[in-house]
């Protein structure tokens, strides 16, 4: 299927536009030490150091086309065989296709997108990992309201991807609205619907982790209403706070999540700090925990508080530690896990 897409996407990319187009390599490279203790069952204490990169190169065409593909390169001290055991979204030793996308702009205000990318809908990790590139198409749509407000409608329909192959499906959209848009202080407010199907695959790989589980096949589905908000205030080097709460329609009980942060400062600027503080309570089937975020080690069923600290050595490089302090639902022990990660964008 890869294949076919690439040949695809390169011949529209091609046919629709032939005048010289402008180019820019683009990269996102992170290093990680992971250490985590007090894991249940017993299990001994570990740690890791882990590479991921994407190193890709994006062509832009006259008439608001662009063209992008990135090579995806993971490297680790532990092996691939450990993904289950550690609950990991990507592969720790891989080199495969990462990104392989073409996106059309045919005025400001409209982008249409097919090929893999990134998610085009604004999510936390609470429902989803940004690590993960899914294959689909979509399309996103602008009204400026007034001189400074915005309200923008995204869908779309992806292949959500996996470690494994398989036939995972995400039907996705989400309304946002934007009051003052990009001033120091404003706020914004974001309800999306997010329909996982076609799961059954994930569950004979051992990759839906807390979802229950019944004859092979999955006991709820995975139909989620997410309501976001996030407010922004310029004092202490620009201060955010966000909220986010989730149910899944497709279950009756245990249906329910909520994440908060607050964040001060901007580590992606040079010589800038970033403070932060999440908590988020996750019940076991408010979310399909085979696509949130892996830096939290238990997906539901759990509760837990994450501080953070980062400091942007340039506005490239990108130093940050995080702890994790996580209960399961059905263990005393408060699990620990820090990360300390070096990123570098361009």
């Amino acid at each position: 299927m890869t294949r076919w897409l690439t040949v695809a996407l390169l011949l529209l990319s091609l046919s629709v536009n032939a005048t010289e187009a402008d180019g820019e390599w683009f990269g996102d490279i992170r290093l990680r030490y992971d250490d985590v203790s007090r894991l249940p069952g017993s299990r001994p204490d570990f740690d890791r150091g882990r590479l991921h990169a994407w190193l890709g190169y994006r062509w832009f065409f006259s008439d608001g086309l662009e063209f992008g593909i990135a090579a995806r390169l993971a490297a680790s001290t532990d092996s691939n065989s450990d993904n289950v055991a550690n609950l990991d979204n990507q592969e720790s030793s891989e080199f495969d296709l990462g990104e392989l996308y073409l996106r059309w702009e045919p005025n400001a205000d409209s982008v249409l997108q097919v090929g893999q990318a990134r998610l085009p809908i604004r999510l936390s990790g609470a429902v989803w990992d940004q690590d993960f590139r899914p294959i689909g198409a979509s399309y996103l749509r602008d009204v400026n309201v007034g001189q400074f407000n915005r309200l923008t409608f995204t869908g779309g329909y992806f292949g959500a991807i996996h470690i494994d192959e398989s036939d995972s499906r995400l039907a996705a959209a989400q309304l946002e609205w934007q009051w003052r848009d990009g001033a120091p202080s404003g706020y914004g407010v974001m309800l999306s619907y997010l329909d996982f199907s076609d799961l059954d695959g994930l569950v004979s790989d051992r990759r839906t982790r807390t979802a229950p589980t019944m004859a092979g096949r999955l006991v709820n589905d995975y139909q989620l209403m997410n309501l976001q908000f996030e407010a922004r205030w310029p004092i202490a080097g620009g201060l955010v706070t966000e909220l986010d709460l989730i149910r899944n329609l497709g279950a009756d009980q245990d249906n329910e999540a909520a994440r908060f942060s607050i964040i001060a400062g901007n580590a992606f600027n040079a010589g800038e700090w970033e403070f932060g503080y999440t908590y988020q309570r996750i019940q076991r089937n408010a979310i399909m925990p085979a696509f949130n975020e892996d830096d939290w080690w238990f997906p539901s069923a759990t509760r837990g508080y994450s501080p953070w600290v980062a400091y942007g050595i340039t506005d490239a490089w990108r130093l940050r530690l995080a702890g994790f302090f996580e209960r399961r639902d059905d263990r005393p022990e408060t699990l620990r896990r820090y990360l300390v990660d070096l990123n570098w964008q361009w």
